[in-house]
């Protein structure tokens, strides 16, 4: 059985390098963008099964591209988990509204982020 592909987009490297090594240490195939746009750039030859977004992010932010999953086929059944540091009410309540499965404060722990991810790929 093929591990499961999982798009790591945030434009700071260090948190997506270690997003990316919490997911691979527990056996998921990582790709990683830099935002929205460069995610929707690989998304077609990576075809993840799930997404992990920041929002504040350069060219296309986490909501555009949460956007973009209610229009293109590519993303439309890909389940999308976002890490933020933007923590308002506010701002968790309109990334669920996108369609955001799980909305992680940052700093987060470790073990928030696995349980989510594998609470949406089996």
């Amino acid at each position: 059985m093929s591990a499961k592909r999982i798009l790591v987009v945030d434009d700071h490297e260090q948190i997506r390098d270690s997003i990316s090594e919490i997911l691979e240490l527990q056996g998921y195939e990582v790709k990683t963008a830099i935002n929205g746009k460069d995610a929707m750039d690989q998304v077609g030859g990576f075809q993840p099964d799930l997404i992990v977004t920041d929002i504040l992010m350069p060219d296309m932010d986490g909501y555009e591209l949460m956007m973009k999953k209610w229009t293109d086929q590519q993303i439309y059944e890909v389940p999308i988990v976002v890490v933020s540091a933007m923590v308002s009410k506010y701002d968790i309540a309109a990334g669920k509204a996108l369609g955001a499965k799980k909305y992680i404060t940052k700093p987060f722990k470790a073990q928030e982020l696995i349980e989510a991810v594998a609470e949406f790929v089996k």
